[in-house]
Parts: C-alpha cells; sequence; structure tokens
C-alpha cells in the first residue's frame, strides 16, 4: 500500500504519526505523494515491501533511476522523499548507510553532479 493512499491531507483522516505532514506545504506533500507513489509501484513490481524500505531496496531504487537517466538532483529528491515518509509514519529509516551513500555516490559519477543552467531571460 502506499504510504499517503489512506490520507487526503486532511488531520482528520490521518492515520496516527501523520500529523506533521499538516505542516506541509501543499506542493511539499505533492511532490512527496508523487516520490512515494513512484518508490511503491517500482518496489511492488520488484516484489519488495514499502514500507518500510530497506536500505538494500533504496539503493537498488537510485541504480534503477541512475540507469534510466534520472537527472541527480531527481535521484536525491526521491532518496529525500522515502526518507521524509519513514519519519513521518514512525518507521525506521537509517537513511546514512554505506549501502545508500554508496549508491549515491555511484550514480553522482555515473551521472555527474553539475546541473545543468537554463539560460538567463534578462537582457
Amino acid at each position: 500500500m502506499d504510504f499517503l493512499a489512506a490520507t487526503c491531507w486532511s488531520s482528520r483522516t490521518l492515520p496516527p504519526g501523520w500529523m506533521c505532514m499538516c505542516a506541509k506545504a501543499l506542493e511539499t506533500k505533492r511532490a512527496l505523494c508523487k516520490a512515494s507513489a513512484a518508490f511503491s509501484g517500482w518496489a511492488a513490481a520488484k516484489g519488495l515491501p514499502a514500507p518500510p524500505a530497506t536500505p538494500e531496496a533504496v539503493a537498488a531504487y537510485v541504480n534503477a533511476l541512475t540507469g534510466l537517466g534520472r537527472k541527480p538532483a531527481s535521484i536525491r529528491h526521491a532518496v529525500w522523499a522515502i526518507a521524509t515518509l519513514h519519519r513521518a509514519a514512525a518507521l525506521a529509516y537509517p537513511s546514512q548507510r554505506e549501502v545508500i551513500r554508496f549508491a549515491l555516490k555511484r550514480m553522482a559519477r555515473t551521472l555527474g553532479t553539475r546541473q545543468r543552467q537554463p539560460a538567463s531571460t534578462s537582457a
């Protein structure tokens, strides 16, 4: 089941431990929901549990996103979202585990870390 599938952003319907989600901005909630759905769908396709995600599953997700050519910032955002959702649900999430750190380093080495900046619109 998706982390946020049972919620509708109303404090009356949030499960226990999710009250902190009411403090998030609407766009943050939307981004968390999108990232949660993406990770949950990927985990279900691989037969992995989500939540809680194991560090090995998160590292495999990072590797999968890297293989798809996603941008480094998008991959780091996905890892942030997974960690945030685990904290909101009071689930253990060892985000600093070596396997995740190494997957992020491998991603940075493969894709590079510099983001391409858009051209200036001022003349």
